[in-house]
Order: C-alpha cells, then structure tokens, then sequence
C-alpha cells in the first residue's frame, strides 16, 4: 500500500503581501528543513529507529526539530551552551528583536554588530565573541553552511564543526544532531 500524502497547511496573515513563487519555495525549503521532512531525513531517522530499538519502540524516533536554517541552529546552540532553558530563550528572544527587527537575525546583520553591544542588548555575554566570529566566518565565505550540511560522511563534519570557534564538545555534538549525524554522538 502507498504512504498517505503528507500535508502541511501554512497559513499567512491576510494582510501581508501575496507570496511570490520563490518565496513559496524559500518556505518550503524552510519548512522541510525544520520539521526533517526531506527522503534524506527519512533515512535518517530509520537507520536511528534500527539501531536504538529501546527508543523505537516507544513511538516514532530520530527527527531532532531544527531552525529554519544552520547558521540559526549554531547560534542558538551557543545561546544554551552553560545556561538554563528560560535564559536561552530571553537571549534568543533578544537577539529577534534588538537585532534582527523581529526575526532571528542573518548571519549579515550580526556581523555588522560589535561583541560588546551585542552583550549589552542581548544579554548573550562570552557568547557574543562566538556568535560575532561565526557570523563574520559566514559572510566572509571561510565557513561554508551549504556545504558543511552537505556532508555525508560523520567524521568529517565532525572534524568541521569542531573548527567553529566556539562550538565545544556539547556544541559539535548538538550541532552533529542538528546535521542528522548521531552515530559519533555519545547516548
């Protein structure tokens, strides 16, 4: 028998503007990103369900929730790294709206902003030098998220996230999750 079609209904406030087809795709790029949606995921999330059947057998396994896109995972990874859930939260709020007009600023807009104005408004204290150098390192093209989600072999993303400045033990093995690579990561 054939899967049900998957369907996800998006609704946009009546009063924004028409949404262009590459927004369209922009948003369900986003969307198939987040919820782990791509064939890709689904492997994934198979091959985790084989080799943790403990878990499996609890319910449906192997789909970690993800941001929108990289750079917000690895941000945000840096805003829960030695702090609690609650302040993780304000910091990320912060960063919506002092830095980003609302949304959850672009890796431009944060490599615009001094570390010590960021820890001023945001609140994010040592992370600032962290989340300022990831963001620079993207803008300038030396780290290259497209590429580095691109990756197939564990070891050497791995090997690439430990290179972000910053990004610890906990931070590479979230950020291995995050790039659907759990078998170098700890249980």
């Amino acid at each position: 028998s054939q899967p049900a079609a998957r369907r996800l209904e998006v609704r946009v406030p009546e009063k924004a503007p028409r949404l262009s087809g590459a927004d369209l795709e922009a948003l369900r790029r986003q969307i198939v990103r987040m919820l782990r949606l791509s064939d890709k995921d689904d492997e994934v999330a198979e091959q985790f369900a084989v080799a943790s059947p403990d878990l499996a057998k609890q319910g449906p396994v192997g789909r970690l929730f993800r941001s929108p896109c990289l750079f917000e995972d690895l941000v945000k990874t840096f805003t829960l790294c030695n702090c609690g859930w609650v302040r993780s939260l304000s910091m990320n709020e912060a960063l919506c709206k002092k830095i980003g007009g609302g949304a959850f600023p672009s890796a431009d807009e944060l490599a615009k902003v001094p570390a010590r104005r960021l820890r001023a408004l945001c609140g994010v204290g040592y992370r600032a030098e962290r989340i300022i150098r990831l963001a620079r390192s993207v803008v300038k093209g030396t780290l290259d998220l497209a590429v580095l989600e691109g990756l197939q072999d564990a070891s050497e993303a791995e090997g690439r996230c430990s290179s972000i400045f910053g990004l610890g033990p906990y931070g590479v093995a979230n950020a291995l999750q995050l790039l659907g690579h759990y078998e170098l990561v700890a249980a």
